[in-house]
């Protein structure tokens, strides 16, 4: 079998998901109780017909979107920016749920602006050419936050800044990171940057959280893998899972980049929610869905200080990891299922390219193609 870190770096992209497995399923087991095995279920294969509208899918498994906050971990991966990045510009992206700082109420308007807001958006709206803006004073604890807001409107100057020397501007949506040394006031303002008369700025979903450690890291968390296939129409083998979040997809039989695609739109307790979006779901169609259950959620750097997070299975020695490339080989990914892996699965999230598949039997120097017929080629 192809050594895991030669074969996660000789082709180098931004980010990439990896699927492993390993076939000694029960080894080293002796923590586990009989009941683990009974009450768990890590596979999951239904048929269903598609209605054209909502509905819920039955699998018997329960996970969550590791994306989302309150997840029930006590973490999550905040993934913005191009490319569904699992890096925010080189930024720490996993994110404690707790202390959630999002407000837009409370504002205090200023420089001759009109300000409103329904809970979610606050606008700033000029009666003026003198650079309205609204403000909010909050107070942190010393620690280390990353900090996003949705601008929209008449290009809007966000702000935050503290008598410590705290003084960040951001003017295009996206994630930050700031450090705060002692607990103190902070103020956030939104400037409103135009020049005419009537015009207003916005910002939505406003969220100063605090950053988890930026070393190594793990959490039980159940996340899914779901693949569907339409058996009566032709469509794409879907691939959809809860460490990259719903509302995104990556196609086996397909070199496509990871796609928006909001069909999937829900990990449930008890499997999946669907849309009405035609393609794994539409009117009279039927389709089969295979869905896999990751119990455990690991983060850290490779050897190379890249970023990396994994959700894996101790019973079944599966494990599906989103990682940040190198441009240098050599670079190591790590795995949990404590075992040789006998399977590996590779797909470039940002660019589109060939899956790469490498299995016990081949030379480190020859793949398979998963999204083609080819036979084996060399790398």
């Amino acid at each position: 079998m192809a050594n895991i870190g030669r074969l996660t770096t000789e082709l180098i992209a931004k980010d990439r998901i990896v699927n492993i497995s390993a076939s000694n399923v029960l080894m080293n087991q002796s923590a586990l109780s009989f009941d683990d095995f009974i009450v768990t279920k890590n596979f999951a294969t239904v048929t269903y017909t598609g209605n054209g509208d909502t509905q819920d899918i039955t699998t018997g498994i329960s996970s969550v979107d590791f994306t989302q906050p309150n997840n029930g971990s006590g973490y999550y991966n905040k993934r913005v920016g191009s490319g569904f990045a699992v890096i925010a510009d080189n930024t720490v992206d996993l994110i404690t749920s707790s202390n959630d700082t999002s407000s837009v109420d409370n504002w205090t308007a200023g420089n001759d602006a009109n300000i409103s807001s329904d809970g979610t958006t606050l606008s700033v709206n000029a009666d003026t050419t003198d650079y309205p803006k609204a403000t909010e004073i909050i107070s942190l604890d010393a620690g280390t936050y990353a900090l996003s807001c949705n601008l929209g409107g008449t290009t809007p100057l966000f702000n935050i800044s503290n008598d410590n020397g705290l003084d960040i501007s951001i003017s295009t949506s996206k994630l930050i990171t700031f450090t705060i040394d002692d607990t103190v006031d902070c103020t956030i303002s939104c400037t409103m940057n135009g020049t005419e008369d009537d015009d207003t700025a916005t910002f939505s979903n406003l969220s100063i959280l605090p950053l988890a450690d930026n070393g190594d890291g793990s959490c039980v968390c159940n996340v899914s893998k779901v693949h569907i296939k339409g058996r009566s129409e032709a469509t794409h083998n879907e691939v959809f899972d809860g460490l990259r979040g719903k509302g995104v997809c990556i196609t086996t039989n397909d070199t496509r980049k990871e796609d928006a695609y909001d069909v999937l739109t829900a990990f449930n307790v008890n499997g999946i929610s669907l849309s009405s979006t035609g393609g794994i779901n539409a009117d009279t169609e039927t389709y089969i869905a295979y869905q896999t259950l990751y119990t455990h959620i690991k983060w850290g750097k490779t050897n190379q200080d890249k970023r990396y997070i994994e959700a894996y299975n101790p019973v079944t020695r599966e494990t599906m990891i989103m990682y940040e490339m190198s441009s240098s080989a050599g670079n190591k990914l790590p795995t949990s299922i404590g075992v040789k892996s006998e399977l590996v699965e590779i797909k470039n999230l940002a660019t589109a390219e060939d899956w790469l598949v490498q299995t016990e039997g081949l030379a480190d120097t020859e793949k398979l193609v998963l999204n083609t017929d080819a036979a084996k080629g060399a790398i």
